[in-house]
């Protein structure tokens, strides 16, 4: 089963084992003995009481079946957050067993349909396809909790439930100089779900020596010195791997884990390049004169109105609507040669939110309006930061907000809530809200498509006033002192708050 190199005709021989899915029968009491019955247990396949039941693939579960199952396991399961505890120095086998029992008391793989029938879950089948490692028997392999973490079996249930053996990468291990004992220091989760597929064995890597102190060093080097991934790269790989597979035309990958799926990143990613923008990393960010027009680097905003439904509209993870569209057509537009300024995007969605009135979605033409509005509006007021500087009109709005979110009028009724970053969004908002109310470009008639934002304090709503009673005015609060920002502290401003 080994990948040897072909001398003669200068390639690598890889047998038929590394390249035929479903290559290996299920071979569970290699595992340990009777781990055959306590899979069918935990795979919801045997009754005690009534005996077999029926079985449905596990690749053929839906979507919403496969959250059902997480839910269920979670919401039963005897350990907070489904995590079994463990101490010392344990046998793989019996970490493994504890998790069968675990996820066979939660009874969560009993799919019942429409009619009441209850099914059983055939696990997925698997095969070797990971080069340069070494099959090392179950009975071999051990835990040292010490130094390493507990067990997550929704993690485990997660992996199953997408399996695929590709992504299967086995474990980082310590081997002692004897061979008769392999220390699993990561991919412990992953090692399990490969297990639950009847392996024979599982894949392994890593060094051979006698010293347990190497478990702490394998553990620190794999989770606690990398370097945490950005969001930036997630949408990237995301988006990058769903053009792929669709220049293919395989099927989008679903269930992917993180904070957004595939298709998610790929239409989002879409959507900007639509307006010739883009995500950045914050690492590119370095002071504004570190960016490219229309660069965003505040991936974590873009994301989460994405799934946010009162901006978005999706089915089944895929777009249908968004009032970001509206938003990137103002800010592309107004800041032609500037970055992509979150806050001015966050007050644009609220706004258009506002503005439904009670309808559940604003129609074609009142939109279009209220872009044209919204372009002259932010054009007319921030054009004045710097003609020439695309990225300080970009950044004047924040400074603008920033200027009454301190002390400047402590006198006003509501500047605790706004320095307490509490309703930033809604002040946002209210602020674009007032400079088109205030404008004497605005028609009229069109004055009235914008409703002011308002304030959702348990069930109370209203809108930010200032101590006499009005409503927030942009003329009186801002444009007074505009002209006297400063911009060398900008960069520290931003980084004290959420907006």
């Amino acid at each position: 089963m080994a990948i040897t190199y072909n001398a003669e005709q200068d390639r690598l021989d890889i047998p038929e084992s590394y390249t035929r899915p479903d290559y290996y029968n299920p071979n569970y009491e290699a595992i340990y003995e009777g781990c055959s019955e306590d899979v069918a247990k935990a795979f919801g396949q045997i009754d005690l009481k009534t005996g077999p039941r029926p079985t449905k693939s596990i690749t053929s579960l839906s979507k919403n079946q496969k959250k059902e199952i997480i839910e269920k396991f979670k919401k039963t399961c005897r350990h907070a957050n489904g995590v079994i505890p463990g101490a010392g120095r344990k046998a793989f086998a019996v970490e493994f067993k504890k998790v069968l029992k675990e996820i066979a008391e939660t009874k969560c793989f009993v799919i019942t349909d429409a009619a009441g029938n209850e099914y059983g879950v055939v696990p997925p089948k698997g095969w070797y396809a990971q080069a340069g490692m070494v099959n090392v028997p179950w009975h071999l392999m051990y835990i040292d909790y010490s130094a390493q973490r507990w067990t997550d079996v929704v993690n485990v249930l997660k992996i199953i439930l997408k399996f695929d053996a590709k992504c299967a990468y086995g474990v980082t291990a310590r081997f002692s100089t004897d061979g008769t004992v392999v220390d699993v220091n990561e991919g412990r989760h992953g090692a399990m779900s490969i297990a639950l597929t009847g392996a024979e064995f599982c894949w392994a890597s890593g060094p051979v020596c006698d010293s347990l102190a190497t478990n702490y060093d394998i553990f620190e080097i794999k989770n606690i010195v990398p370097k945490k991934t950005e969001l930036y790269d997630e949408v990237r790989i995301k988006n990058s791997r769903t053009e792929h597979r669709l220049s293919n035309r395989d099927e989008v990958r679903t269930e992917v884990g993180g904070n957004l799926e595939d298709q998610e990143a790929y239409d989002m990613s879409n959507l900007l390049k639509a307006f010739n923008a883009h995500f950045i990393s914050k690492d590119k960010k370095k002071g504004w004169s570190g960016m490219d027009p229309h660069d965003m680097y505040r991936v974590d905003k873009l994301i989460s109105w994405w799934q946010d439904p009162k901006f978005t509209v999706l089915k089944d993870g895929a777009i249908v609507d968004t009032y970001i569209k509206d938003a990137l057509e103002v800010i592309t537009d107004v800041y032609d040669d500037g970055h992509i300024p979150h806050e001015v995007m966050w007050g644009i969605l609220e706004l258009m939110v506002a503005s439904q009135d009670g309808k559940k979605w604003l129609d074609d033409k009142t939109r279009s309006k209220m872009v044209t509005v919204l372009k002259d509006v932010l054009e007319a007021n921030y054009s004045r930061a710097d003609e020439s500087n695309g990225f300080k009109r970009a950044g004047q709005f924040y400074k603008d907000f920033n200027q009454v979110r301190g002390n400047n009028h402590s006198g006003w009724e509501l500047a605790g809530y706004i320095k307490g970053n509490n309703y930033v969004s809604v002040f946002l908002a209210t602020a674009i809200y007032s400079m088109i109310q205030e404008s004497a470009g605005v028609r009229e008639t069109d004055k009235p498509l914008f409703k002011a934002p308002q304030i959702n304090d348990n069930g109370r709503k209203f809108e930010i006033r200032d101590k006499d009673g009005d409503i927030f005015s942009f003329s009186k609060f801002l444009e007074e002192n505009a002209d006297t920002v400063d911009f060398d502290d900008f960069e520290e401003l931003e980084d004290e708050v959420t907006a």
